[in-house]
């Protein structure tokens, strides 16, 4: 036997859930509250399997959430009684914790197979909204996977990423970031297995994909004496600065 509590802000709706729980004997309703403070208290002093929620008292800053003791061990599991199924309120709940979700206008039947299902460790959602969430839920997660494979680039690979993404050669790369070719062939193809592409030109594609466009990116820039370097100016004080293999001087009038 389940033992579960029903919660809604309208106390006679609870108790007719209640009613409805009761047909079946395999369920035991502890008690049927109307406030999120009655809850818990029910909550940590009996631990029921299932508490069954109406989504008002499950909504927290405008969503649904989960209560905090939903994520203790062996804890009360959360199922949402609705009266919308909107898929993105849905997908955010099961994020946030929650184990099941169940329309108003189910029928008793679907009600009690729900409870059933939550209490043996089941997620349970609506047949119509199942692949749809799915489908959502892998999508997140994707994008989640893809945004840490780019955190996980050194800031020498951000800076081959960079050229890639502006359609720099390898040879251009060298130049641009001081590098030798091989060093240079080296991040790119660390760029590419973090990346899990296989040509540069996905790799920039991946990029621009998830906000990384270049724009920004100027590369590595050296300042250098001239007369140190060879290329003095009539002036003792005047300097250049190297960027991406272009000598620019410091000094007005001069490039």
């Amino acid at each position: 036997m389940f033992t579960v509590v029903v919660a809604d802000d309208e106390r006679v709706f609870a108790e007719a859930l209640t009613g409805l729980l009761e047909t079946d004997e395999r369920l035991h309703v502890l008690s049927a509250v109307s406030t999120a403070e009655e809850l818990d208290d029910v909550v940590r002093e009996d631990v029921p399997d299932v508490a069954v929620v109406g989504s008002t008292l499950a909504t927290g800053c405008g969503s649904v959430s989960a209560p905090p003791w939903a994520d203790d061990e062996g804890s009360t599991r959360v199922l949402v009684v609705a009266a919308e199924t909107r898929l993105e309120e849905v997908t955010a709940a099961l994020q946030a914790g929650i184990c099941g979700w169940v329309s108003k206008d189910a029928t008793a039947a679907e009600l009690r197979e729900a409870v059933h299902a939550v209490a043996k460790g089941d997620i349970h959602l609506p047949a119509t909204m199942l692949t749809a969430v799915l489908r959502l839920l892998a999508g997140r997660d994707r994008g989640r996977r893809e945004r840490d494979a780019l955190a996980t680039l050194t800031s020498r690979e951000r800076d081959v990423l960079g050229c890639m993404v502006i359609g720099l050669n390898r040879a251009e790369m060298s130049r641009r970031l001081f590098l030798s070719p091989n060093t240079v062939r080296t991040h790119m193809q660390n760029v590419l297995r973090k990346l899990e592409v296989h040509s540069s030109l996905a790799a920039a594609a991946y990029a621009r994909s998830h906000g990384f466009d270049g724009s920004d990116w100027t590369g590595p820039a050296r300042v250098v004496d001239l007369r140190a370097d060879g290329r003095a100016g009539s002036h003792p004080a005047e300097r250049t600065v190297k960027d991406g293999g272009r000598w620019i001087s410091t000094m007005p009038g001069r490039g």
